[in-house]
């Protein structure tokens, strides 16, 4: 080694211990990251399937689960609404499994597996993530066992309180199957469960921060103790608990939105969190309704056309149901919505979720570039709305559009595949 190499050394070496020193203050661990291959082997044995199965031991779906203690793994609670039973496997490997924990509230439930060896993950304290920082995921999504994928923390989202971290938001790619598998740092500890992603926007992904998983068998007591003292009934999934109108904490409701164009499928699950008053909590306190089904407030578009109206109030709800036709002036970020709603008609439609009796409303209009309004074309849509769960059970919009016009086509389908009764 000549001068000129030793020297860069040195300032390498000296730029290292400064970064210690001051990650050291910080609470940080300063560590090389792994390089990815090294970091799937080492994470990948704690990553399993769950498969879940109804009574008659068909097969419902599945998601993921993460390892985080002897015999213990974690996963969401909505991987388990409506199972009757369920497995954790990897490759040709499977065991049976039973819920511990449910903390409903959190979508975390945590298993119990006997005579189980696979590895623990370590944890990452979430006061020391950051923005921008590198992070993997894995998981199983869409039936691919133990997919790997990176990206890095594109935000970190406070909750009401604007202080304690309640999601980590995260470009590292995920879908469903995802729910209940891990996010990483470089070192490969655990920084999250990994729960739900948004379809119309690129790359919104979130996971549960991982700080809260030792909380899960204390929450989950105390909300069996108070749901027992109150007298309701708590099955082993945390549900039903105390009701408000069709409404109970831990319930889910399921739909399909399909782009009728290229004919891509995505479910959409809506959790219940809880129940304050008369406003029914989803997903994390992202969107809010009331027992009419008028919604509150929605920050994300999760059921895509059908919310662009829905973040103001609804296409058609329990509480203007009366009225025969109104107008619907909806404004988004880059284009409003100019349409006239007109009752059809009583009708009986079968959506996967059952037979139900609807009233159907018409809509019909323009949608117009926003705020310059340089452009439009034609819009309409159809609800066909269920008095008695007070909830749209399937809505269907479509806009030609056009390449002049500058506004994308539009031409698709949202329907109720099952909800918790």
């Amino acid at each position: 080694m000549n001068y000129q190499q030793f020297a860069k050394v040195r300032r390498s070496s000296v730029k290292l211990l400064g970064l210690c020193i001051s990650t050291l203050f910080s609470g940080m661990v300063c560590a090389q990251s792994m390089e990815p291959d090294k970091l799937f082997a080492k994470i990948s044995p704690s990553i399993w399937v769950v498969a879940t199965y109804d009574g008659a031991e068909k097969r419902l779906g599945q998601g993921s689960a993460v390892v985080i203690g002897p015999g213990t793994l974690i996963t969401n609670c909505h991987v388990l609404a409506k199972a009757k039973g369920f497995v954790i496997k990897q490759d040709n490997v499977l065991f049976g499994a039973s819920l511990a924990y449910a903390d409903v509230e959190r979508d975390l439930c945590q298993i119990q597996v006997k005579n189980f060896t696979a590895p623990a993950v370590e944890m990452a304290a979430t006061a020391n993530l950051r923005v921008g920082q590198k992070v993997y995921a894995i998981g199983n999504p869409r039936g691919l066992e133990i997919t790997f994928s990176d990206g890095m923390i594109s935000g970190l989202r406070k909750g009401e309180d604007d202080k304690t971290v309640v999601r980590v938001q995260t470009t590292a790619p995920i879908s469903p199957g995802s729910s209940g598998g891990g996010l990483f740092d470089g070192q490969g500890r655990l920084v999250g469960i990994t729960t739900s992603m948004f379809r119309d926007s690129q790359n919104l992904n979130f996971a549960i921060p991982a700080d809260w998983l030792s909380e899960v068998p204390a929450r989950a007591k105390e909300a069996l103790a108070k749901r027992s003292a109150g007298g309701n009934r708590v099955a082993a999934t945390g549900q039903p608990g105390p009701r408000q109108g069709n409404y109970f904490p831990g319930q889910m409701w399921t739909y399909l939105v399909v782009d009728r164009t290229t004919n891509l499928r995505q479910p959409v699950e809506l959790r219940v969190d809880r129940i304050d008053g008369d406003s029914i909590v989803f997903n994390g306190g992202r969107r809010v309704e009331n027992p009419s089904g008028r919604v509150v407030r929605a920050q994300d578009r999760l059921l895509s056309e059908l919310d662009a109206v829905n973040v103001i109030g609804g296409w058609i709800h329990g509480e203007n149901v009366a009225a025969r036709s109104w107008s619907v002036d909806a404004a988004m970020e880059s284009y409003r919505l100019d349409l006239k709603g007109v009752y059809s008609g009583d009708s009986k439609i079968t959506t996967p979720a059952g037979q139900f009796d609807v009233q159907v409303f018409r809509f019909s209009g323009y949608r117009i570039s926003h705020p310059r309004a340089l452009a439009s074309t034609a819009y309409e849509a159809v609800a066909w709305f269920a008095p008695s769960i007070n909830r749209i059970v399937k809505f269907s919009a479509s806009s030609p559009g056009a390449n002049m016009s500058g506004i994308a086509r539009i031409d698709e389908e949202v329907i109720l595949e099952r909800y918790d009764r």
